[in-house]
């Protein structure tokens, strides 16, 4: 597993798409493409963010930790790759916990719930319009605003909405038990999230 990192040169940089391309001959099966805050996802050291690779963790599939806040599995032929987060167009109803203006990007909004995970945000719905001044300058603007909601990401409160995205925070592990086993022991793992 290899592993490439650039750096945005600023902070409210908005990637919204990679182009990946392999040498003739040598592709992998997947490739993962990220994006995120170099510090991590969480600002709780004993939290992990995870998400399922394509399955079912109570099958066996593998879960994957999440450092960064968006991951996209594509075949290795597929060069150009979104990094976008959330369901476009769809907004989801629920309780508010905080909102903040002028989030830069989808991916943001979450990372802001990401954040919020202690204070009780479990999804989120970001709101973008861009207007002008009327005049004949190309000049544009955005107007945004990111809403954390206390509620678990459910599809059928959502509804299609132009200008809105909304999504989850995925998984988070908040911690587990027993912490010690003797080697050799028998145990049943309790993981809580």
């Amino acid at each position: 597993q290899e592993r490439l990192v650039f750096a945005a040169p600023e902070e409210n940089v908005v990637p919204r798409g990679a182009r990946v391309t392999q040498a003739e001959g040598l592709h992998g099966c997947k490739v993962r493409v990220s994006v995120g805050p170099v510090t991590g996802s969480l600002d709780r050291p004993t939290a992990r963010h995870v998400q399922l690779d394509e399955g079912d963790a109570a099958q066996g599939d593998w879960v994957e930790d999440r450092s960064m806040y968006t991951l996209t599995h594509r075949p290795a032929d597929t060069s150009c790759v979104a990094l976008t987060c959330g369901q476009a167009d769809t907004v989801v109803e629920g309780t508010v916990l905080a909102y903040f203006d002028n989030v830069p990007s989808d991916c943001h909004c979450k990372q802001v719930c990401l954040y919020h995970f202690d204070e009780g945000c479990r999804s989120w719905r970001y709101w973008r319009e861009g207007d002008w001044n009327y005049d004949l300058t190309t000049n544009t603007h955005d107007h945004t605003r990111c809403y954390l909601l206390t509620d678990t990401y459910d599809p059928a409160r959502a509804r299609p909405a132009q200008n809105w995205t909304s999504g989850h925070v995925d998984t988070i592990l908040t911690g587990f038990s027993p912490r010690r086993v003797a080697a050799g022991t028998t145990f049943d793992l309790t993981v809580t999230g």
